[in-house]
């Protein structure tokens, strides 16, 4: 039977840590950056989008479910939020 080599893309912990230049830097392009503004942006958004659908079920009456739906979405985006703003705050770039 084959050996499985530990660090391969795809096969366990450790590919994603290897350090070494990604594809557009190997062929001459900018280094690639992450894009914690807009994933930042887009957390306000869901978060505003989310909370006012639940409100607006809420006010309307409709069903516990859809409102237990629409906030556990709107909480989901407040964890991403927070996320993104500590990662910023460290300085990550993007």
């Amino acid at each position: 039977m084959a050996e499985r080599r530990r660090g391969s893309a795809g096969q366990g912990p450790g590919w994603w840590g290897r350090g070494g230049p990604s594809w557009s830097e190997q062929h001459g392009g900018p280094p690639v950056r992450s894009a914690l503004s807009l994933r930042l942006a887009l957390a306000v958004l869901g978060v505003l989008l989310w909370a006012g659908a639940s409100l607006w079920v809420a006010a309307a009456g409709g069903p516990a479910w859809l409102l237990l739906l629409t906030a556990f979405v709107a909480v989901g985006f407040v964890v991403d939020l927070v996320v993104v703003a500590r990662r910023k705050r460290r300085g990550e770039p993007g």
